[in-house]
């Protein structure tokens, strides 16, 4: 637990030096033990009144399996870990955590079990603060704002009285939560002269705490399988997804005719804007929440379609290709033609089977073309 605790610390700092993020620590999995980010505040946990301690794995649900969690790409169904409104026995104000899991990686194999838990409080006062500055520290008179438990509506007010009201404005954050916020515009514009202005701005408020949420629910997870060029995964990504089930699942593989002679005839930038393009017609036409598209290397690219038949996958592959025929790809005021060769397979036996049987049906087609 240590070592996890210190390695998760000394990430935070490398990317943001200097700040160690005072409302994360780990809590040991039979919750007999806190870490602070700094080692001498590190403590064994004794209240007895906490519901926490008294049945951990109820308090922190139990989370799916390694990989199918490392896999999910929805924010919103990894905010099934946060917890329900509690009351923070440091500032007795109501608060709720996101909470991330460690799991043991010790061994040869990968685990699914648990040996500690990374917790992010958020508290009301923090919120409120988060509110303020949206703000610009000059919060408009009116304004209710209060954050939802959708499953309880039990709610946790930032501003004004929080009542419910015909009309307010709902904007779900996860599963779990949402922001419930109405303005009475007679107040507003009563006491405030740059009502207007506000009014506009307002949004922008959502927009921050949304983006804040993304973070605190660790959107960062998969950062590592993530190809910085083309946004798509990257091939490590493979070592994962052979571990699933792939049932009924398929394969398109799909190449980029004549890459080498765009790098050679336009540069290295041409090459990439052409990578970025087919890249975004294959993201574009898959389902993101179940399907992968993975760049393997150079212009080669797979996409995983699960639950899926192969008739599917071959129109799919169709849809793609006809997207990057049609693009006027331009280059120095020069069109460009863009095509890519495919192949498609069901995966049968095992991953890397129909990977090379898609690839065989795809060098079929580069002949063809040649």
């Amino acid at each position: 637990m240590f070592a996890a605790a210190e390695f998760i610390r000394d990430r935070m700092n490398t990317l943001n030096p200097g700040d160690y993020a005072a409302h994360r620590y780990i809590i040991a999995k039979d919750a007999s033990y806190f870490y602070w980010f700094t080692p001498a505040d590190a403590k064994p946990f004794y209240f007895s009144d906490s519901k926490m301690a008294g049945d951990i794995t109820d308090f922190f649900l139990p989370p799916v399996g390694f990989y199918t969690r490392l896999l999910q790409k929805n924010v919103k169904s990894k905010s099934l870990s946060s917890t329900d409104f509690y009351t923070d026995k440091i500032t007795n104000e109501k608060a709720y955590s996101v909470v991330s899991y460690i799991y043991d990686l010790s061994g040869k194999e990968i685990s699914d079990h648990i040996v500690a838990y990374l917790v992010y409080d958020h508290s009301k006062p923090e919120l409120q603060e988060a509110l303020t500055e949206a703000f610009e520290h000059h919060i408009p008179p009116g304004l209710n704002v209060a954050l939802v438990h959708t499953p309880t509506q039990e709610n946790l007010c930032l501003s004004g009285d929080c009542q419910p009201v015909a009309g307010e404005s709902i904007r779900a954050m996860s599963a779990k939560y949402a922001f419930h916020s109405s303005l009475s515009l007679h107040r507003f514009v009563r006491y405030d002269t740059q009502a207007g202005i506000a009014i506009l701005l307002a949004p922008f408020f959502f927009i921050l705490i949304f983006l804040g949420l993304k973070y605190w629910l660790n959107a960062s997870d998969l950062k590592v399988y993530i190809d910085s060029l083309t946004g798509c995964f990257n091939r490590k990504i493979l070592d994962i997804v052979k571990r699933r089930d792939l049932t009924r699942s398929c394969v398109v593989l799909l190449d980029c005719n004549k890459f080498k002679a765009i790098n050679d005839t336009w540069g290295h930038v041409a090459g990439d804007r052409a990578l970025q393009i087919i890249a975004n017609r294959m993201l574009s036409n898959t389902r993101t929440s179940h399907d992968l598209v993975i760049r393997t290397g150079g212009d080669e690219f797979v996409i995983l379609l699960y639950r899926a038949q192969i008739g599917d996958a071959i129109a799919i592959a169709e849809r793609i290709t006809g997207q990057i025929n049609d693009y006027a790809f331009m280059v120095d005021g020069h069109v460009v033609p863009l095509s890519v060769s495919w192949g498609v397979a069901e995966v049968t036996r095992d991953l890397d089977t129909a990977i090379q049987d898609a690839d065989n049906e795809m060098y079929k087609m580069k002949q063809v073309r040649e």
